[in-house]
């Protein structure tokens, strides 16, 4: 093959190619503009599905207060740190109903919130004046954010947070602000320079004033007039054991920063130290016990322990063990077995040759008897625990009769619960997996007893509460008691609150809360027993029932409105 069939083949080849390329482009883009219109259509049907939940849940919240603030984040920018600041959030209620402040609270104490509005109509503008301290921001040279958070009866928008920043420069910085020798030895010298800078154009002046005590000592030295400073502490030993602490004040010429307070403080271990500092003994034991003591000697002259003995004991006996020098020693105390330290408790006595501290006691005593837990003081509705139930005439929403203090030689299973309640949601569909159980058995009734109401914060209307029930999967008898004509005689204050009420008309027993885990277990081991005609009553004891997380109600409104029931006469509590 010459050079011209060669190029006249691969050119060949490369038409092919091109050929096939740009089919299979084309077959790729087209199918391509197919995926994008499908995903287009698919988006936009979610699209419309969000907007018709979108307005569904805008007609739920219709009649609702809405928190609306423009400018929740104020900057007060960069600003030199001193005086107070001060800002005023204007609140706008774009809402229907009045709109509530109940509470604002700032997140530190360096902001404060003054006189606020504390109801707002739909459509006014209400103010939350807030004031800033930032004689102290300046230090950390870095942005800050201070938050308030305000709660509301926004249903969308319970704890509402708005926020204060800025940029605070110090007038005068000093590094470090304060100085810290940490651990020292008593006798050691002690010398470190703090720097003080102006970052102001007029020139600074600084005093030092006298400090009344402390183990430490400073003199100011001015570097560059008016600018820079530089402040020399010193430590005057020996310090004593523990922390040492001076405070140094120097007086400015700066409006916003008048003071600088510069701390210096080390600490100074003790020069004998043990590594217990007490030998307690929980209680007697059948068999040998030893208990070990390291001493250490953080001085500089080497001590020598000569002896340690339990006073009036022959019984213990100690060992002595040098691990460094003068330095460090290990004491095993052997105790026999039975043993136990008189009430009033003994010690141990370490004899040394140390001219101050012959002698070193440790305390040996007994374990303090642990004292049994306070009784819980029993909830209003455990009073009815064995006695006679309330009777109240209710009527199901089914137009079913029910009365609880005539039980008819049945079991009831009487739950009050709100719509509202977290806990109430939970265990509503774990009341229904029970019912589906004994649902057949005509010796047992099972009834929802909803104390939801129409007034108050968290009111709600009847058709609401009935979709809720629904909602959950039940499907036994449901009582609507808005004016708690059952839920006061059962003195039902906490939801989710249960009554097993047995076959003589008595409360056997009261469950409190949910806990998924135990909760289904457990009610129907006690209505099996209550079927056999036993009684729960006796082994009720409120200060051993176990204290379980419940939804307590509000002052205001704690039942949903509805009412199908009418109040009975007496409680019938004896």
């Amino acid at each position: 093959m010459n050079n011209g069939e060669w190029r006249t083949n691969v050119t060949s080849r490369w038409s092919g190619w091109r050929r096939i390329s740009l089919a299979g482009t084309c077959a790729l883009g087209l199918w391509l503009v197919t995926a994008t219109t499908a995903v287009a259509q698919t988006a936009a049907g979610a699209a419309a599905a969000d907007t018709t939940t979108t307005d569904e849940a805008t007609t739920d919240e219709a009649g609702s207060p809405v928190f609306n603030c423009d400018e929740s984040t104020f900057d007060f920018g960069e600003f030199w740190a001193g005086p107070k600041m001060n800002h005023t959030f204007e609140i706008k209620n774009t809402g229907t109903e009045v709109l509530k402040i109940l509470k604002v609270k700032p997140s530190c104490g360096c902001t404060l919130a003054g006189p606020f509005t504390k109801e707002i109509a739909p459509g006014e503008t209400g103010q939350i004046p807030c004031t800033l301290t930032t004689k102290n921001l300046g230090r950390n040279k870095k942005k800050f954010t201070k938050r308030v958070t305000v709660t509301t009866n926004d249903p969308n928008n319970r704890l509402a947070v708005l926020n204060l920043t800025g940029l605070a420069r110090a007038p005068v910085d000093v590094t470090p602000s304060s100085v810290q020798f940490g651990n020292v030895k008593y006798n050691a010298e002690l010398t470190r320079t703090v720097q003080i800078t102006n970052n102001l154009a007029d020139p600074l002046t600084l005093e030092l004033q006298p400090t009344q005590s402390g183990k430490f000592k400073a003199e100011l030295i001015e570097v560059e007039a008016g600018k820079k400073f530089e402040l020399i502490i010193t430590g005057t030993p020996p310090y004593a054991e523990g922390r040492n602490l001076t405070a140094f004040s120097l007086t400015t010429n700066v409006t916003g920063q008048p003071t600088l307070r510069i701390q210096a403080y080390a600490s100074v271990k003790p020069r004998f130290e043990l590594t217990k500092k007490s030998i307690t003994i929980p209680k007697a034991q059948s068999i040998e016990s030893s208990h070990s003591i390291t001493f250490i000697n953080n001085g500089d002259t080497p001590v020598t322990i000569s002896s340690a003995e339990v006073v009036d004991d022959d019984s213990v006996t100690t060992t002595i063990t040098e691990r460094q020098e003068g330095k460090r020693y290990v004491i095993q105390v052997q105790f026999p077995a039975d043993y136990l330290p008189p009430l009033k408790g003994t010690k141990l006595v370490l004899h040394t040759n140390d001219d101050q501290k012959p002698t070193i006691d440790i305390p040996i005593q007994r374990q303090a008897a642990r004292k049994p837990p306070p009784k819980r003081k029993p909830r209003p509705a455990e009073q009815l625990v064995g006695k006679k139930a309330p009777s109240v005439q209710l009527i199901a929403i089914s137009g079913r009769p029910i009365d609880t203090g005539n039980p008819q030689g049945k079991v009831l299973v009487l739950d009050f619960w709100a719509s509202w309640c977290g806990y109430c949601k939970k265990q509503i569909p774990v009341l229904q997996e029970i019912y589906e159980e004994y649902k057949d058995n005509p010796d047992i009734e099972f009834v929802a007893v909803s104390l939801d109401t129409e007034q108050g914060r968290r009111a709600t209307t009847p058709e609401k509460v009935k979709d809720k029930f629904a909602s959950l999967g039940a499907t036994f008898d449901l009582v609507l008691d808005p004016s708690k004509s059952a839920g006061t005689p059962f003195k039902a204050t906490s939801f989710p609150t249960l009554f097993l009420i047995g076959k003589t008309g008595n409360v056997e027993a009261v469950q409190f809360g949910f806990r998924k885990p135990t909760f289904k277990n457990s009610i129907v081991q006690k209505i099996d027993k209550l079927l056999a005609g036993e009684s729960l009553a006796k082994a009720t004891d409120p200060s051993k029932t176990p204290v379980q997380r419940i939804q307590r109600p509000t002052a205001k409104g704690t039942a949903a409105t509805g009412v199908v029931a009418a109040s009975g006469k007496g409680s019938g509590t004896e």
